[in-house]
């Protein structure tokens, strides 16, 4: 999933499902995450789904596998808002896994000036 996805594959974290009780708590607690994550999303939930993503991590890159190993195999290479456009005016088809890029790497000052 992380190769066809594009994103970095030593350090990831498999997330699973965001559960509707739960998901602005997960969400939250992810929202720092630096390694790759990957969920996994029925087609009926997948815009509420990305929506909530770009809520809480920003404009990110993102690849939407749908229909993984079987004859429709689809991988969407965009970020977050695009895929959200994409699917406002498509609507999605078949189970999707989300490979979603992790917080970006702060770039800290110089402590000690020169």
């Amino acid at each position: 999933m992380l190769v066809i996805g594009s994103r970095k594959t030593s350090n990831n974290s498999l997330t699973g499902t965001l559960h509707k009780q739960s998901r602005k708590e997960h969400l939250t607690e992810l929202k720092f995450e630096k390694r790759t994550m990957v969920f996994y999303e029925a087609p009926h939930k997948l815009i509420s789904t990305l929506r909530d993503m770009r809520e809480y991590f920003g404009e990110r890159k993102i690849a939407l596998v749908r229909e993984l190993t079987k004859l429709h195999e689809e991988v969407i290479r965009t970020t977050l808002g695009g895929a959200i456009e994409l699917y406002n005016n498509q609507p999605p088809k078949g189970e999707f896994v989300l490979v979603l890029a992790g917080a970006p790497e702060v770039a800290e000052e110089s402590a000690a000036p020169e």
